[in-house]
């Protein structure tokens, strides 16, 4: 385990855990809290057949990987947990926004703890009694976008669209 971690520390921060006073799902428990996207487990019977097993915590898998080849599968493995944890936070933030078509959407999308998109005719007043009216703010406005419809508060040519939700 100590010759692993020198051949990884310089590519990949590697920490080796050799606490014998808790027990190994006690120390797994502890650097999941960290936030170690990848813990690899050496064993007996792994190094017998001249590898390791190698956990990944996004998607809460195992698999054996050969010593030898293990720095080019961390490298792939890494890159692949960066890409699925991009893919997740841009699906889960696209779940997290309703578009509106009306005011009493908006009131009910930030009820429901979400954020409302609303077409904006651009004009600040209306922003700001949409925010009074709903007690939330009106977060900004999106870009590369181009709204149609009409303005939810005031009923004016949209110009925009714009995320009314409470912040936290």
């Amino acid at each position: 385990a100590r010759k692993l971690k020198s051949a990884l520390e310089k590519e990949f921060g590697a920490v080796l855990d050799d606490n014998e006073d808790i027990t190994p799902g006690e120390k797994f428990y502890k650097w999941e809290m960290v936030g170690v996207p990848v813990r690899i487990e050496v064993g007996k019977k792994d190094i017998d057949k001249g590898g390791v097993t190698v956990f990944r915590r996004d998607k809460r898998t195992k698999a054996f990987v050969k010593e030898k080849e293990l720095v080019e599968a961390l490298k792939s493995l890494l890159k692949d947990i960066s890409e699925n944890m991009r893919k997740n936070a841009a699906k889960y933030h696209a779940s997290m926004i309703n578009s509106a078509k009306n005011m009493d959407d908006v009131k009910k999308i930030i009820e429901s703890g979400k954020a409302a998109k609303v077409v904006w005719c651009g004009n600040i007043d209306c922003a700001s009694k949409m925010e009074k009216s709903v007690d939330a703010p009106f977060v900004g406005k999106v870009v590369n976008e181009e709204a149609s419809g009409k303005c939810v508060w005031c009923g004016k040519k949209g110009k925009f669209y714009g995320i009314v939700g409470k912040t936290y």
